[in-house]
């Protein structure tokens, strides 16, 4: 009954919220061209979340002048068609990045293909993502999208997803830029409070599709956790409920859960980055899409990010852990965005000429 009552009221509030999202675009039929970041999630992936927020800071901080629209998945879902009649043709189209074009995800796939063929006369850019395909028949038909599409650009994540983009969804390789998952350039911790590590271990592990480790691991890993006498908690990425009014709150608070472990073990990506942007060391393996692998490379140079190539190796390191001094650099990885910022740029001052 409770439940049900719940449910309900999510449902009201989540199409209170959506109707209110046409404000965002004002009355104002001025054709100074906007950002309009569309897809951004809804629901509890608390890493997406991370993604959507670390974009819009991105934005605001590269893009002062511009006004910058927030359109989420579940705005697109039910606003569609009276979204689409406020966008102007010269409104610059940034579509939420993450790890789902490709078959695991596939309705946020879809909804990312349904902006790019409806808004044909708009320059369109996907932010970071990562590509996995299981069905040759669903690359196909997302090939024949992806490579028609005119004024599109991709940024692509790591090098794999960089390949494939260009040879198999056929997107021209000058369209596509390699950077880090946008994430790795969060500023969340703007106050430099210094976080006391605990004697606590984070045990980040996947629930979903893309998990790939043996059914026994987590057991293998809390049994030698308590051999060395560790304390550990078992730590959630994903929210089951309507997650956006407490996005912020969310995030940073698990962002600080993080900052105090001493440290995680991880299959999924935004644990081994929320370990590197917290100043945690880490020791993370590959989930079935190989992001966390791809991922990695823009870590190497992190000392207290560790990745290993099988469980076996993970399990074996455990009982010998060396703890490393962490200090990540948010400016790091910042100028491998300095072409996705010069492309914005010449896009929105091009249509102001």
């Amino acid at each position: 009954m409770l439940k049900n009552i719940a449910k309900s009221f999510l449902n009201v509030l989540m199409n209170i919220t959506t109707f209110l999202s046409l404000l965002k675009f004002g009355f104002n039929k001025s054709s100074i061209p906007r950002i309009i970041l569309c897809n951004t999630p809804t629901h509890g992936n608390i890493g997406d979340q991370a993604i959507a927020l670390a974009e819009l800071e991105f934005l605001k901080k590269n893009f002062k002048k511009i006004k910058l629209i927030e359109i989420t998945e579940d705005e697109w879902k039910y606003q569609k068609d009276r979204i689409l009649k406020r966008i102007h043709k010269n409104d610059v189209i940034v579509i939420h990045g993450g790890g789902y074009i490709g078959t695991l995800w596939r309705n946020e796939c879809n909804t990312a293909i349904e902006i790019i063929t409806l808004l044909p006369e708009n320059n369109k850019i996907i932010f970071p993502q990562s590509t996995y395909y299981g069905d040759w028949n669903v690359l196909e038909h997302d090939k024949n999208s992806f490579s028609s599409a005119q004024k599109l650009w991709f940024c692509a994540r790591d090098e794999s997803t960089f390949n494939f983009v260009i040879d198999k969804l056929k997107i021209n390789k000058k369209n596509v830029f390699l950077v880090s998952d946008i994430v790795t350039t969060f500023d969340w911790n703007k106050k430099n409070i210094k976080y006391k590590k605990r004697n606590e271990v984070l045990l980040v592990l996947r629930k979903d599709v893309e998990k790939t480790r043996e059914e026994n691991f987590e057991g293998k890993v809390e049994m030698l956790l308590q051999n060395e006498k560790y304390k550990y908690n078992n730590l959630d990425m994903f929210q089951p409920y309507y997650i956006n009014l407490f996005r912020k709150h969310i995030v940073l608070n698990r962002l600080k859960k993080f900052a105090k472990a001493k440290f995680v073990i991880t299959d999924r990506l935004h644990g081994m980055y929320f370990s590197a942007i917290t100043n945690t060391n880490c020791f993370a393996i590959d989930n079935v899409s190989g992001k966390v692998c791809g991922g990695y490379k823009w870590l190497a140079n992190s000392r207290g990010v560790n990745y290993f190539e099988s469980e076996d190796d993970l399990l074996e390191y455990i009982q010998n852990i060396e703890e490393r001094y962490v200090s990540y650099n948010y400016k790091f990885l910042d100028k491998n965005f300095d072409e996705v910022v010069e492309l914005m740029d010449n896009l929105l001052n091009a249509e102001e000429e």
